[in-house]
């Protein structure tokens, strides 16, 4: 195919195009769907249903993933850094080596869970619920530090 006289020649020097738009699925019901790989950074998945899901290696750095239910989805490998997963089931879910630094686990539901090899350097814990599997050290050490610095 010839290209046109003028029109810019792409390269891998090229930059690359914006990032999409932020998407909008609140309450968006994809229990049990495939979607590994998926681009959903800082989408709005607030109180979406995302039981067995599939979602490994997804990017969903910064998603506001509130309220959501998660419970028994696969999470493998997949960029969480800075979401909002306050208040969301997380009970059974697999996020072996998810990364979730900087991630806010308010209240989240984290029986079974598993953490094996999960990066959560900066992750807030507060009043999480629940009993994960392979809790990485970092998060044994803090709740550790913590529970002693309250008793005088």
């Amino acid at each position: 195919m010839a290209r046109r006289k003028g029109a810019p020649r792409h390269t891998a020097a090229s930059p690359s195009p914006a990032p999409a738009p932020a998407r909008n699925l609140e309450q968006v019901n994809l229990a049990t769907t495939d979607l590994s790989g998926a681009q959903l950074p800082k989408a709005n998945l607030r109180h979406a249903t995302l039981k067995e899901t599939k979602l490994t290696q997804a990017n969903l750095a910064g998603a506001d993933l509130i309220a959501s239910n998660l419970g028994a989805a696969d999470l493998t490998a997949s960029d969480l850094q800075a979401a909002k997963l306050d208040d969301a089931d997380l009970r059974d879910a697999k996020l072996t080596r998810a990364d979730l630094r900087g991630a806010n686990l308010t209240h989240a539901k984290l029986d079974r869970a598993d953490l094996t090899d999960a990066q959560i350097e900066g992750a807030q814990w507060d009043e999480a619920e629940g009993t994960p599997i392979a809790m990485p050290a970092e998060r044994l050490r803090s709740a550790a530090e913590r529970d002693a610095g309250g008793r005088g």
